[in-house]
């Protein structure tokens, strides 16, 4: 290896460390009030971030006027504004785009309802340190507002790595965009999130495809507060009738992920949809029709859909 790089190439600073110029990117649709206080959060992390990419999916409830005068009044926060609503995979993709395109820094990105302590990203740095400065990525633990485990974001374990540091350093194969640390390089080398998902499954995939060339690890030690309104795992049979739509995503996308895993990751797939199927039958309570809908309309999209993976490189 060359003298002055770590594994990917990236420079390191005189004292031989690699040097993290971090750019927090955090995706936000029409939730103002939970935006201020991520952003506030972040602002006060004890390892400072250069700079915090806000992207605006369009939203209607005065998030574009609240970022554009946050922005010119601290140069630390710069707003991206989208004509309309792309998604949470849309918005990473465009955020991580301009991140590691513009200014060449490593990510950190994070949902718009996302609280990180103050110290999540020092303990993710110091994380990265112990393992050498080389990982595909670094994800936080994630709770809910009453101090539990955040249900919906917990992390896939790679129990074949092996590996446990300190019983807080854990490998892992797939995690959420919730609080997850990306190198720069790591970025150029496997492509970005694929905008076509729009919502759901966009942050399994590509931590996934990153774990497939790249050590991933959770840091136990570095704690975000994931401020969802319920602490349960998704479940289309009995979730409120405003999310039943965006099940259709859910139900497309994992299909694409389990036909490029291969046969049997197929069948546990249509097995799942089916167990689907009979709960909503069974359980739902209302709105069966438009539940089913959205679980078939789902499928038979994910049977031919074929998202792209783009490259910053290729610019």
């Amino acid at each position: 290896m060359a003298e002055g790089k770590n594994l990917f190439g990236e420079s390191k600073n005189k004292s031989g460390a690699y040097e993290y110029r971090v750019i927090a990117v955090v995706v936000t649709h029409n939730r103002l009030e939970k935006v201020k206080l991520c952003i506030e959060a972040v602002l006060k992390q004890t390892f400072a971030v250069r700079k915090i990419l806000l992207v605006d999916t369009n939203s209607d409830d005065g998030t574009g006027a609240y970022l554009k005068k946050l922005s010119s009044e601290n140069e630390k926060i710069e707003g991206i504004y989208v004509k309309k609503n792309i998604g949470g995979a849309g918005g990473f993709h465009l955020g991580m785009r301009y991140a590691v395109a513009r200014y060449g820094g490593d990510v950190w990105l994070m949902d718009d309802d996302v609280i990180p302590s103050e110290d999540a990203l020092e303990q993710l740095i110091h994380a990265g340190r112990i393992l050498g400065d080389t990982f595909g990525f670094l994800a936080s633990r994630v709770k809910w507002t009453d101090g539990s485990d955040c249900k919906m974001n917990r992390p896939l374990p790679d129990k074949r790595a092996g590996i446990r540091l300190n019983g807080t350093i854990l490998p892992v194969k797939k995690a959420t965009f919730v609080s997850m640390l990306i190198q720069a390089q790591v970025v150029r080398q496997v492509g970005l999130p694929m905008k076509e998902f729009f919502i759901w499954g966009d942050d399994q995939e590509y931590s996934y495809r990153i774990h497939l060339r790249y050590p991933c690890y959770l840091v136990k030690t570095s704690e975000v507060i994931h401020c969802m309104e319920k602490n349960i795992p998704s479940n289309i049979a009995i979730d409120s009738d405003d999310r039943i739509c965006r099940y259709r995503y859910m139900y497309r996308n994992e299909f694409y992920i389990s036909r490029k895993k291969g046969f049997f990751s197929v069948l546990y797939y249509l097995y799942r949809m089916i167990r689907d199927i009979f709960r909503i039958v069974i359980r739902s309570r209302n709105h069966k029709l438009k539940r089913l809908r959205a679980v078939l309309c789902g499928v038979i999209e994910g049977s031919t859909f074929h998202p792209s993976v783009e490259y910053i490189w290729q610019e």
